[in-house]
This record gives C-alpha cells, sequence and structure tokens, in this order.
C-alpha cells in the first residue's frame, strides 16, 4: 500500500505520468530511514526529468491534500487527464 500512495503522490505532484516512468519503489536501507519503516526510495526512469521549482511550497507540512503552501496557483492546476 505505502508503494501506491509513493506513486500517486508523485502522479499528483506532477513528476510522473505513467507506469513507465517509475523503475522501482523500494524501502529505505539507510540505518535512519530504515528503522522508521515508512521511507521509500522510488526509482525513475531515464529521461524522466523533475522540475524541482514546480515543488517549491511556503510552509512545512507533515501531511496534506497536496494544496497546501503551493508556490503559486499554476502549480495547483494538475497534469493529468481526468479519470
Amino acid at each position: 500500500m505505502m508503494d501506491e500512495l509513493a506513486a500517486g503522490f508523485l502522479v499528483s505532484e506532477g513528476m510522473i505520468r505513467r507506469r513507465a516512468d517509475v523503475t522501482g519503489i523500494a524501502p529505505c536501507q539507510a540505518t535512519e530511514a530504515a528503522a522508521d519503516g515508512n521511507t521509500l526510495n522510488v526509482f525513475l526512469a531515464p529521461g524522466v526529468e523533475v522540475d524541482f521549482k514546480q515543488l517549491t511550497r511556503h510552509v512545512f507540512a507533515s501531511s496534506s491534500c497536496g494544496l497546501c503552501g503551493k508556490a503559486s496557483i499554476e502549480s495547483v492546476h494538475q497534469h493529468f487527464a481526468p479519470v
């Protein structure tokens, strides 16, 4: 279930658009992150470019709907077709 949440978050943030954009999702093996048991590494396919400016937030939130603190109204617009 954590895999699906991570992938869904990446879709909603516009980082990925299709399943082929992700080559793997695995639990983080780093000492500190592994102890938490809820940190994942998501491996993107070659050629998937991430626009980090688009992901800028102006507040800290531990969880949210994904809109809190967005830097601009343009960054709120979804970039995927309706289901």
